[in-house]
């Protein structure tokens, strides 16, 4: 009976100390079955890849509802033959590395 108290008591001080050193840590552990074919948002396929690469990356618009709204990007606006856009990015945008963002002249 002292060994299964002793076992129990333990493995409640292993399970506390878990919980304990997780909510120290800085770094989140994002974990995915499939990462997909790439990481290159340019040449993924694949609805794993989307799912994963929205984890790091943040794009200009995004849709909802069919219909596109800003996520990065402000406003932007388009040349009459559609080959052309400008979009105007929301203040304080950096880049992964903490760079901020240069505005174009």
């Amino acid at each position: 009976m002292k060994r299964k108290g002793l076992f129990i008591l333990v493995l409640s001080s292993l399970f506390i100390f878990a919980l304990t050193a997780q909510s120290l840590a800085k770094t989140i552990v994002y974990a995915r079955p499939f990462l997909g074919n790439s990481i290159d948002p340019a040449t993924h396929k694949g609805t794993e890849s989307i799912i994963s690469l929205n984890e790091a990356y943040e794009g200009l618009v995004t849709t909802e509802n069919g219909r596109p709204v800003s996520r990065l990007a402000l406003s932007w606006q388009n040349s009459p033959d559609y080959k052309e856009w400008t979009f105007k990015l929301r203040p304080g945008v950096k880049f992964h590395n903490g760079t901020p963002s240069m505005p174009m002249p």
